[in-house]
């Protein structure tokens, strides 16, 4: 009963279009209600906030062809997912940002395959997720050749692992992080060995127990 809006917006990744505003509306499925008008601009969805429980390459089928290629932003923020299927995010083959941050994912929800055919993928966002008990899922990451920032939780026991040297053009890393103990060292960022990394942002809003190695850099 709350009609998605749309406002002039930029994403990430600098593409001057339009947000395509669906947040916090109980949605189950993504709107059809695309105006023709939006059909030549880049587009960011933002779907954050709603009862979505899975994402797979069904989910974006309700959006027309000639819109889908034109999202640029995807926003999943807050939703409670269960699973994100194979190829999930292939039919939005321009996607360069993607937020999937507090959605309850941990590795056992998303497949080797989640993010491949990405190729314009830039920016993605996995902080305040379930992946603490076991780790990233680093085949999954790894097929994700074009990205440059990528914002994920740190805690005990995790390390970039030697599937991240395929992410040579990451260049941006931002950790956040809850009430968990973690030790960072520089075996930590081992696996980086390939990625021109020229920025490191430590995000620890809530009291955490932590070491940091004299050797980390």
């Amino acid at each position: 009963t709350n009609p998605c809006t749309f406002s002039p917006h930029t994403d990430g990744c600098g593409n001057d279009g339009w947000l395509w505003n669906c947040s916090h509306r109980s949605l189950t499925e993504i709107p059809q209600d695309i105006p023709n008008k939006y059909k030549n601009v880049f587009l960011s969805l933002d779907v954050s906030g709603n009862i979505f429980g899975e994402i797979s390459t069904a989910t974006f089928k309700s959006i027309k062809q000639e819109f889908r290629s034109n999202i640029t932003g995807l926003n999943f923020r807050g939703n409670d997912l269960e699973a994100i299927g194979n190829f999930s995010f292939q039919p939005l083959n321009r996607l360069c940002e993607l937020d999937l941050s507090n959605c309850s994912l941990n590795n056992t929800k998303l497949t080797n395959y989640t993010f491949a055919h990405l190729h314009f993928l830039k920016i993605l966002r996995l902080h305040h997720n379930n992946f603490q008990a076991k780790g990233y899922p680093d085949v999954s990451l790894s097929n994700i050749l074009s990205l440059q920032t990528l914002t994920l939780d740190v805690f005990d026991g995790f390390h970039f692992s030697s599937l991240f040297r395929n992410l040579t053009r990451l260049e941006n890393i931002k950790f956040f992080t809850g009430k968990s103990r973690f030790h960072l060292t520089n075996f930590t960022f081992s696996g980086l060995s390939q990625s021109p990394i020229s920025y490191l942002e430590l995000n620890f809003r809530l009291f955490v127990y932590c070491d940091v190695s004299e050797d980390i850099f």
